[in-house]
């Protein structure tokens, strides 16, 4: 089965509100498919309500498991689609490993970052739950990335992502040698 993760926010709320509308439904409708949620650390905590509400309500599902072992650069090469709403781990994911991003429809007032720019320009869908199976299925019929469609969103996003290390390492030289001049 391909594997699909699942990595919300850490707002609580925005996590609440796409359970309350369906997500984990829409997970346990596409059997063909193996979920992983991925809550973020805050949330993964056996004390936090979100973790306890999300173990109970998948916990006879054969599809679905909420990893709070793992984190996503260990089981992302093993994935095909990661489900994000806003924050960098859809744009991390994407850029690190050259796989497909689905963003889910936030609310407005979160609109407008630099998380949700990227999602605008790269997201290879976006969906309200209503939605997800389907753009779900459309998104992993479309494969990895090829390399001439990570080398253009690595060209627009990321500062000399060619020989980042070593323009790193230049700049800390450069300002480690740098002579103080007397005051």
């Amino acid at each position: 089965h391909p594997n699909v993760i699942y990595a919300p926010s850490v707002e609580s709320k925005i996590v609440m509100d796409a359970i309350k509308k369906g997500i984990l439904d829409v997970f346990k409708q596409m059997e063909n498919l193996s979920f992983v949620i991925k809550l973020h650390p805050t949330l993964a905590s056996s004390m936090n309500d979100v973790n306890r509400y999300v173990q109970k309500a998948i916990k006879n599902t054969s599809n679905i498991i909420l990893d709070t072992q793992n984190n996503i650069q260990s089981i992302a090469p093993s994935s095909s689609v990661l489900i994000n709403d806003f924050g960098s781990a859809g744009a991390e994911y994407k850029l690190s490993f050259g796989k497909r991003v689905i963003f889910l429809e936030v609310p407005s007032r979160l609109e407008g970052g630099a998380d949700l720019r990227f999602r605008d320009q790269f997201a290879d869908g976006i969906s309200n739950i209503h939605n997800l199976e389907k753009v779900i299925n459309k998104v992993i019929k479309m494969g990895d990335l090829d390399s001439q469609e990570w080398e253009n969103i690595c060209k627009k996003t990321l500062y000399a992502y060619k020989n980042a290390d070593i323009t790193a390492a230049k700049t800390i030289d450069q300002i480690l040698n740098t002579k103080k001049t007397p005051e």
